[in-house]
């Protein structure tokens, strides 16, 4: 659960430095609006909220899918050194 909440926040960081980013290059071209103008617009856009969600989304599963990974391999672990006997 640690491994979801931890990959949220560093969605939700990493989505607001490169939205940024994007709008403070976005302002040094076109030179009529400021950085935070268009990062204001930019971050409560329907499209940016849609981003977000979808990037939340997949690293939840993401970060399941290592969890359910890593247990299948520590169970598999056992079973190859035969710490598991099937046949009792």
């Amino acid at each position: 659960m640690t491994s979801a909440v931890t990959g949220i926040i560093l969605a939700i960081i990493t989505w607001l430095v490169l939205t940024l980013y994007d709008c403070h290059k976005k302002a040094r071209e076109d030179g009529s609006a400021t950085t935070l103008d268009l990062f204001k617009k930019e971050l409560f856009s329907k499209r940016a909220i849609i981003d977000l969600a979808i990037i939340i989304i997949v690293l939840i599963l993401a970060s399941v899918l290592g969890l359910i990974l890593l247990s299948l391999l520590v169970f598999y672990i056992f079973i190859l050194k035969g710490k598991i006997n099937w046949r009792k």
